[in-house]
């Protein structure tokens, strides 16, 4: 999981890096911007997707 604060500039160029990386290695990349989160119940609701899906990844 990568928290970004505004998804440009460095930001930017890092968050597709790390999204390249993880996804040649068969990782699940997962990004929450920081500077949007106005609802918390959205934050939740991406961490426990992500949780659900290396759960399900974890199972054979």
């Amino acid at each position: 999981m990568q928290l970004i604060s505004f998804g440009c500039g460095l930001d930017a160029v890092t968050s597709d890096e790390i999204r390249e990386i993880l996804h040649a290695k068969g990782k699940i990349y997962t990004q929450i911007k920081i500077d949007e989160i106005a609802n918390l119940g959205a934050v939740k609701i991406r961490i426990r997707s992500l949780l659900a899906a290396l759960t399900e990844e974890e199972m054979p």
